[in-house]
């Protein structure tokens, strides 16, 4: 696959993992129903990843926007839990058109508050002048992470808190049949060029007990 960004050399999980092939691949089907893809992505999301599975399933998913709806966005990410400072990242996926960040994913399952939005307007949005951030996490939220994000908006940005699994579904339906279909390539290629194989294994395990050897 092309490149999505500067930072998609990066690989996460261990590289050590010799004990299964460097090659291995995943079945991914290439034609999944809308349901079964609601199925199927909530068994991934609950791999022991630390985020990682997370955050390449956002990945693809705007990737396949930019693809099916052709807005010429060029998209960059890095790993999940790699310092945004000194890759001088905004978040975990940036979303830019003519070099300009005009939007940024953060992929978190951390507890978003007050303070954190704040911090994050303070610190990347205002100094930026960027539009727009999304939060994507956990159904459970700190309320009044909400009533900072408005604030924030008062002073120039909109800064929005989404689950992450009904975020992911509510994008795939507007893909379309030939969206998803994408969408099933890029995510079977970054999980196979960014994962360990030792993920990837416990992923085969998710793809053969969800659709049959």
């Amino acid at each position: 696959m092309t490149p999505i960004g500067p930072l998609s050399q990066y690989r996460y999980g261990s590289t050590s993992d010799h004990h299964l092939p460097t090659d291995y691949t995943l079945p991914l089907p290439d034609q999944i129903p809308s349901e079964k893809w609601r199925k199927f992505l909530g068994h991934l999301l609950e791999l022991p990843t630390r985020g990682q599975i997370a955050a390449l399933i956002v990945v693809a998913v705007v990737q396949a926007l930019n693809e099916t709806f052709n807005p010429g966005w060029e998209i960059d990410y890095q790993p999940i839990h790699a310092p945004d400072s000194p890759a001088r990242q905004l978040g975990d996926i940036t979303v830019k058109v003519s070099g300009q960040p005009i939007r940024v994913y953060e992929v978190t399952q951390r507890l978003i508050d007050s303070h954190r939005v704040r911090e994050t307007f303070d610190t990347k949005v205002r100094e930026t002048k960027l539009r727009e951030y999304v939060f994507l996490g956990t159904p459970t939220q700190d309320s009044s992470a909400r009533s900072e994000a408005l604030v924030c908006s008062q002073e120039g940005a909109d800064i929005s808190i989404e689950e992450l699994e009904a975020w992911c579904f509510a994008h795939l339906s507007s893909l379309g049949i030939h969206g998803r279909k994408r969408f099933a390539e890029l995510l079977k290629s970054l999980l196979e060029s960014e994962l360990s194989d030792q993920v990837k294994h416990h992923i085969n395990e998710v793809i053969r007990r969800q659709f049959g050897d």
